[in-house]
């Protein structure tokens, strides 16, 4: 939970100095050479064929380009907070998405639990919910963190299925 919660100050605070759409680039060229760097220490393949590398940038456009541009455009218009729950309806969405493709289970325990996270973070955030309302802003603000969701979602499945075709993990993460 710590470092999920300082992702999102370390995305305020970039916003302050940089365009969203440079603060992405900036920031997934940074983790993509950790990515490549940690999974070349470990000894795992880095090279990947071009049909891989193009399940890679599938993964990669949506899970962190498209998503992350709106979250960045999101916090623009809208505490971070509201962000935040937005984003904890994301494990709900994966295991529906999961469910529909794959037929993975799907137990009243999991989507127990998912309620109860939403409920629990929009507690949490509930302050903020007030500050933000009424305005364009906030809708706009609404709208891109749905957005950001959504397509999180979509990264999230073509995750797990570059994980089911073995694709190897840093190497995945880096390119």
């Amino acid at each position: 939970m710590a470092i999920w919660g300082t992702t999102w100050h370390a995305i305020l605070y970039q916003l302050e100095h940089t365009p969203p759409e440079a603060g992405v680039a900036l920031r997934f060229a940074i983790a993509g050479v950790l990515g490549l760097t940690v999974g070349a220490w470990r000894g795992e393949r880095i090279h990947c064929s071009a049909p891989e590398h193009a399940r890679i940038a599938l993964q990669g456009i949506f899970m962190y380009s498209l998503a992350y541009l709106c979250v960045y455009h999101a916090e623009r218009h809208v505490p971070t907070g509201l962000v935040a729950v937005g984003y904890s309806v994301s494990p709900l969405l994966m295991g529906f998405g999961s469910r529909l493709l794959w037929r993975s289970a799907l137990t009243l325990r999991f989507v127990l639990g998912g309620v109860l996270c939403v409920l629990g973070v929009t507690l949490i955030f509930a302050p903020e919910f007030t500050a933000g309302s009424g305005s364009g802003a906030t809708l706009r603000g609404a709208l891109f963190t749905v957005g950001a969701v959504l397509l999180s979602a979509v990264g999230s499945l073509l995750a797990s299925r570059n994980a089911r075709h073995r694709l190897p993990f840093w190497a995945t993460i880096g390119w």
